[in-house]
Order: structure tokens, then C-alpha cells, then sequence
């Protein structure tokens, strides 16, 4: 519903407008439109990622990625409930 894309916009938003350089931003083009492109590629990727059978890969991933080298990213990987709900 709108609603639901409305608060998941402000909430992606919002986190990469914290984490992110000046630098960053301006390399990505980052403002509204560039969410709504970010947005699409993450339901097209985790289709594509679901049929072909490697989510489970990609959690793993993830999850050794947030443990031993989170500096290494731009942003965190993850977003604690608390910070969710500050955003909302």
C-alpha cells in the first residue's frame, strides 16, 4: 500500500543520508530519485537471487560482512529496530 512505500522510502532515505559522505552522495546522485532506482534494483535482485536459489548464500554473506568487516562499507549492512524506529 501507499503507505508502506511511503515509510520504506523515508527510512532508506534517511539511514543512507546519515551514513553517507558528502562524497559518497555526490558520486551516486544521491536524492530522491536515486532512492526510487535503489529501491527497484533491491526487489529485482532479491527476485532473482530467490529463483536462482542463493539467498541463503547472500545471508551468509551479509552476516560475515556486519561481523568482521563493517568499516570496510559505506553503511551498515543491517539497521538495528531501534534506529528503524527513530527514522519512522
Amino acid at each position: 500500500d501507499k503507505e508502506s512505500v511511503l515509510r520504506t522510502f523515508k527510512c532508506v532515505y534517511h539511514f543512507l543520508d546519515k551514513y553517507l559522505t558528502d562524497d559518497d552522495k555526490e558520486i551516486l546522485g544521491f536524492g530522491a530519485i536515486f532512492i526510487e532506482h535503489l529501491l527497484c534494483k533491491v526487489i529485482r535482485w532479491k527476485n532473482l537471487l530467490l529463483k536462482g536459489g542463493l539467498h541463503a548464500i547472500i545471508e551468509a554473506m551479509l552476516a560475515e560482512a556486519n561481523a568482521d568487516e563493517a568499516e570496510n562499507y559505506p553503511a551498515p549492512l543491517s539497521i538495528s529496530c531501534e534506529e528503524l524506529y527513530n527514522l519512522i
